[in-house]
């Protein structure tokens, strides 16, 4: 059986959960994205069409069985939270999973913004 598409009021839906959960913030531009990771999980759990799953997601069970599951695939694109700080430094924050990686210009630029110690 072929599956539909996630419609945008769905998309908003679970993406309105999963701030308010998590606080990962998804715009509609990731709509494709969430949709794929969904529906890997469909196919195994063996659901036809994204209100079914949502539906069993929002459910007692799912809420217990299949939760953490889905929020492991989000978290895999997170890039914005409710809580991050923010920095103005005039360029943008190195993300986190990049913090092992050195950058020779970022590391100057970083020190000509940042005032000598007392």
């Amino acid at each position: 059986m072929k599956q539909e598409s996630l419609t945008l009021s769905e998309f908003r839906e679970l993406a309105k959960f999963i701030y308010d959960k998590v606080g990962i913030h998804m715009n509609d531009g990731k709509k494709t994205l969430l949709e794929t990771r969904i529906r890997k999980r469909m196919q195994k759990l063996q659901h036809h069409d994204f209100s079914e799953y949502k539906t069993y997601l929002f459910s007692p069970q799912g809420m217990t069985t299949e939760l953490e599951l889905f929020f492991s695939k989000i978290q895999l694109f997170q890039n914005s939270f409710k809580n991050e700080p923010r920095y103005d430094f005039g360029v943008p924050p190195v993300p986190v999973a990049m913090n092992h990686i050195r950058w020779p210009w970022f590391s100057k630029s970083i020190a000509a913004l940042t005032p000598p110690p007392d």
